[in-house]
């Protein structure tokens, strides 16, 4: 069996740097566009896709890891450099696949590139409503812009050696709506222990404050098949972004999972995620290019 690359690379595309990891598992192709405060070489949600069989491609997106902020000055400009790397590398039918804030940019990719894009995946994703809360969006511009990003996640790496149950609890208050120690005692040690593992390789760069930059909606283009997933107890993007997001994609389905947590693919209930996903990508048909 081929090993699969853990070290990302990077590639020029049209006059900027993008850094991204490729795993080959089949002929198609899943573009994922991680949340806020990842990168290529971490991997969330990736595990249904590459199940399927699909290969998949995660690049950085702009500000975070290799890719610098030129690479995307906005999202369309980022996809389109997605578009050039996906031929290049030999894809011509791919599935774009949106995590959280990166739901914007996987959404941008399916508007714009509707000839190689064959359906849209959206996991725990932003909608093109005001998002962060007010509130958060001020202690984000303070503790996540680039200056101190750094000091931050390297205090959050220290508290999470000393007190990992502690910094839990404190983390699933933002990313859970049950409560925290409800949600705490619903994972297992090897879900607090893969929790741990994310959060203390966390980084933010400049990416982070550029996601909260003024969004430009994009869902009247998309016509291709979208799957939508949420969980009801998501307390990092409340409800009414895939409830948004399903009115104003045509073709979209909404399922609501119960999982613990923003993110879906840890604790119990996970498999709800990888069900609808598999489901999903069975369904899809390959790209039709005209003769």
């Amino acid at each position: 069996m081929k090993r699969q690359p853990t070290v990302p690379v990077t590639r020029v595309i049209d006059g900027a740097e993008i850094e991204y990891l490729l795993r080959t598992s089949g002929p198609r192709l899943a573009v994922l566009f991680h949340g806020g405060h990842l990168r290529a070489d971490l991997a969330i949600g990736q595990e249904s896709f590459s199940d399927a069989g699909w290969s998949l491609l995660h690049p950085s997106r702009p500000g975070y890891g290799g890719t610098p902020l030129k690479a995307g000055p906005d999202d369309a400009a980022f996809v389109d450099r997605i578009a050039l790397l996906c031929a290049q590398l030999g894809y011509q039918d791919v599935v774009s696949i949106g995590i959280s804030a990166g739901g914007r940019t996987a959404m941008t990719f399916a508007a714009r590139h509707p000839d190689i894009v064959s359906g849209l995946v959206l996991e725990g994703s932003v909608s093109f409503l005001p998002w962060p809360a007010r509130w958060t969006r001020t202690g984000a511009t303070v503790l996540f812009r680039p200056t101190v990003e750094r000091v931050t996640w390297g205090v959050t790496r220290l508290f999470f050696g000393l007190f990992p149950d502690i910094m839990l609890w404190g983390m699933l208050t933002t990313l859970s709506t049950l409560p925290a120690h409800t949600a705490l005692r619903a994972l297992s040690e090897a879900d607090r222990a893969q929790l741990v593992a994310l959060f203390t390789r966390m980084r933010s760069g400049r990416g982070f404050l550029n996601d909260l930059r003024e969004p430009i909606d994009v869902t009247q283009p998309i016509h291709q098949p979208t799957l939508i997933v949420a969980s009801r107890h998501d307390g990092a993007v409340g409800q009414e972004h895939p409830l948004a997001l399903v009115d104003q994609i045509v073709d979209a389905t909404l399922v609501m999972t119960d999982s613990v947590s923003h993110l879906l693919w840890i604790g119990p209930h996970a498999e709800q995620e990888r069900d609808a996903v598999t489901a999903f990508l069975a369904t899809l048909p390959p790209v039709v290019r005209p003769r």
